[in-house]
């Protein structure tokens, strides 16, 4: 690495406040000019770094990061002083730098906020750095994370992501719509998606039930339509009357109320076309119930014809496999992060787990357990 003697003696004799970082930066370019340097040569810039980062101001320090960043020799040091300063001076090595090993990233991950979040958007992040980012629970690095296609989410703790998406249409369209991501991974969390996001996983479990059809072994679907007719669900739906309909779809589905809430609440609507189309209601008659249960959806045709759409492609099959999965997912016990359940909790849960399980088997002849009644049985499809 050859220097020009006269314009550094030029740079050191100027007594500006701008000295350190003019001479910083003649120094970075320098060395970005050249690939390759001697151990000597990097140890030079290293000290001359050291020297000069203190007082070279917040742009100084902004420039060397641009220099630098992409560089395949810039000593490790240079780039920790370098991450670590906020991220408008940070964000070049953290996004460019070929030098940063999982354990530098680990480090990155450390600092939280912003940082983390920008790591995030790296295209080559390693297995534990990708670990780091979703066990920070930061909404604003899963995003990132979410929305980055350069990496893929399947080593990922999946709970994680969807824990993060929750009641976040926006990010979980994103999550629904990576080829990464398997759609029918998602019904649990479908009533947190979007319209997007929902219709794809819709897709995906129809055609899981596709090749089910076709000798591959058979997806399990429990819910049955009770047969009592329509007539009560027509006179809650047309009369409005909330508190019927609510209370009707609850014992059609076997749904606790607070999830048949929800889906009532819905305000696109995909999710009561889910239990309209179980419950085998025809599409006339689906169509003039959407504005009755969303009156909002009357105020726009191209909405309810975009749902009438939905509810056409969707099978009846696939309609009672969601509300099965549903059913599944929104059982309390489950739904607790395993951190905050105490052993009374777990307990709890074990009992619950036993009695659905003796649903689908004989009756274990335990008075106890069974209270001298057969279990109730589950259909099959």
């Amino acid at each position: 690495m050859s220097f020009s003697i006269a314009d550094f003696e030029k740079l050191a004799r100027n007594a500006g406040p701008d000295r350190s970082a003019a001479l910083l930066r003649a120094c970075a370019e320098l060395y970005a000019s050249e690939d390759k340097h001697t151990e000597r040569e990097r140890r030079l810039f290293q000290s001359i770094v050291y020297d000069l980062f203190g007082t070279c101001g917040s742009d100084g320090k902004r420039v060397l990061a641009d220099l630098v960043a992409a560089h395949p020799e810039t000593p490790k040091p240079v780039l920790r002083l370098l991450y670590r300063e906020p991220i408008d001076i940070a964000r070049q090595v953290i996004l460019r730098s070929p030098q940063l090993d999982e354990l530098e990233m680990l480090r990155i991950a450390n600092l939280g906020g912003a940082h983390l979040q920008t790591l995030a958007e790296r295209p080559d992040l390693p297995l534990l750095a990708l670990q780091a980012i979703v066990m920070a629970d930061d909404l604003g690095a899963i995003g990132a994370l979410i929305g980055n296609r350069s990496v893929s989410l399947e080593p990922v703790p999946f709970e994680k992501l969807l824990q993060a998406v929750t009641r976040n249409h926006r990010l979980g369209d994103q999550l629904a719509l990576r080829p990464d991501i398997a759609g029918e991974r998602l019904v649990e969390i479908f009533l947190d998606l979007g319209r997007a996001g929902r219709e794809r996983v819709v897709a995906a479990v129809e055609h899981k039930l596709l090749g089910a059809s076709v000798g591959r072994k058979p997806i399990p679907v429990t819910t049955k339509v009770s047969g009592n007719g329509h007539y009560p669900l027509y006179k809650a739906i047309y009369s409005r009357d909330r508190e019927l309909l609510l209370s009707l779809l609850a014992q059609e589905f076997d749904l606790r109320r607070t999830l048949v809430e929800r889906i009532l609440d819905d305000a696109t609507g995909e999710p009561i076309a889910v239990l309209l189309k179980a419950s085998g209601i025809p599409t006339d008659r689906a169509i003039a119930a959407f504005s009755d249960i969303i009156p909002t959806l009357a105020q726009s045709s191209d909405k309810v014809r975009s749902l009438t759409r939905f509810f056409d492609r969707l099978s009846v099959k696939a309609a009672l496999y969601l509300i099965d999965q549903w059913r599944i997912s929104d059982q309390p016990a489950m739904r607790v992060p395993p951190h905050l359940v105490s052993p009374v909790h777990k307990l709890a849960a074990a009992e619950s787990q036993r009695r659905l399980k003796a649903q689908v088997t004989q009756p274990t002849g335990d008075a106890d357990n069974d209270r001298g009644k057969s279990p109730k049985k589950v259909d099959a499809a």
